[in-house]
């Protein structure tokens, strides 16, 4: 059994079937962007009904979902909050060595990023309080993996 370095699969509610279409249209432009900037763009976008599934298995290049998510809402009008999760197993699966985290946004608001990631949120989880691990967040940096 083959295990991928790093992964996510998330889901996008964007209307209708149609305008799950035309960001997967929107995605193909930004994936040729980032590869014109010599950039990388492994993680992949399919339509599923009325939503987009955005997934991958190599990179995990969350800053960039996490921008196109932007322009997918600036562009097709999509609001209200989201929120992705990444795991990087790169290093085996041992106690310590599994690295991941969350983000959070709301659509309607740039800038509005919220990151932690997994080693955080269980420290502070394991201090005792469930809601810690987001109290007092709000920094637009994601953790260095």
């Amino acid at each position: 059994m083959s295990i991928a370095p790093c992964g996510f699969s998330e889901y996008l509610e964007v209307g209708s079937e149609l305008q799950a279409r035309r960001c997967v249209a929107l995605f193909k432009m930004y994936k040729r962007e980032i590869e014109a900037a010599g950039g990388v763009c492994d993680w992949h976008v399919a339509p599923s009904g009325a939503a987009i599934w955005i997934y991958d298995g190599e990179t995990c290049d969350t800053r960039q979902v996490v921008e196109f998510v932007h322009r997918v809402a600036e562009r097709h009008g999509v609001r209200g909050k989201w929120g992705m999760s990444w795991v990087d197993l790169s290093h085996g699966i041992r106690p310590g060595q599994i690295y991941g985290g969350t983000v959070r946004l709301d659509l309607g608001q740039r800038g509005s990023e919220q990151w932690i990631d997994s080693r955080e949120f269980l420290r502070r989880t394991a201090d005792g309080d469930w809601l810690a691990p987001w109290t007092g967040l709000g920094d637009q940096t994601p953790p260095e993996t």
